[in-house]
């Protein structure tokens, strides 16, 4: 059976990140404190336990030099091929 729809985003959102994150050259304590949150969140961001809010994702996209779309059309692409 397959994951429910929101366990797919949040895989791919946090596939996404992390992969956003790395090309950066950046850790994730740097990266919470750019964003104004813990480390701790970035990691269940990272991990796909939670989800950045919209504004959170904001913040993210610019501190990883990337932008909102770019961050999040992962989501949409990743279902499109499932």
């Amino acid at each position: 059976m397959s994951r429910p729809l929101a366990d797919r985003i949040a895989l791919a959102l946090a596939g996404s990140i992390t992969e956003a994150r790395t090309k950066a050259k950046t850790n994730k304590s740097a990266l919470a404190f750019q964003v104004g949150v813990t480390p701790s969140a970035v990691s269940r961001w990272e991990d796909g336990t939670r989800r950045p809010s919209i504004d959170n994702l904001v913040v993210l996209a610019a501190a990883l030099g990337t932008t909102f779309g770019a961050l999040t059309a992962c989501i949409d692409h990743k279902e499109r091929s499932s």
